[in-house]
């Protein structure tokens, strides 16, 4: 980290459908680290959950469960 390690710029290499989710009270990972991430991606979808935190999907896992399911049948439709 001293000495600069930044790979953000290389994210928007990555143009294959990308979903990028964080709660909204992670303090390991945070919500706004994550966004910033999304944000350097082409083909991102960004969720980020209310009123959790970084162990979110056992918190909500049936919402957590449906949205990717959500997302997964608008990339790749039956």
């Amino acid at each position: 980290m001293k000495q600069g390690y930044n790979r953000l710029p290389d994210l928007e290499q990555i143009t294959q459908p990308c979903w990028i989710s964080a709660g909204q009270y992670d303090v390991h990972i945070t919500a706004a680290s994550t966004k910033e991430t999304a944000g350097h991606l082409p083909n991102v979808e960004w969720q980020e959950y209310r009123d959790v935190a970084h162990l979110f999907p056992w918190e909500i896992p049936d919402q957590l469960l449906a949205d990717i399911n959500h997302w997964l049948n608008k990339i790749f439709p039956v």
